[in-house]
């Protein structure tokens, strides 16, 4: 999307970098430093991820000491897993 605008401006040129890519997702960077097929979870994307995975979890009637192990076996630490879980 960015990088359609800015050629809609005629920029001179662009250069793309990103932390992570994925090969699959379509637009190839120029620069990165990670390539990977793997669920990435920023720090602060842990809220949103817990939460999204508790509504979907909570529809399918998944116990929250189910809720818990699954979030541990994903990697959250068990101090986020708790915080966000109550919220």
């Amino acid at each position: 999307y960015a990088l359609g605008y800015l050629k809609r401006l005629k920029a001179k040129s662009v250069t793309t970098v990103t932390l992570f890519f994925k090969p699959n997702s379509g637009v190839e960077p120029d620069y990165w430093i990670h390539q990977t097929n793997a669920w990435i979870i920023l720090p602060f994307e842990v809220r949103e991820t817990v939460t999204n995975l508790k509504k979907k979890w909570s529809k399918l009637k998944i116990r929250k000491a189910e809720m818990i192990d699954r979030f541990k076996k994903l990697g959250f630490k068990e101090e986020e897993i708790k915080y966000f879980l109550e919220k």
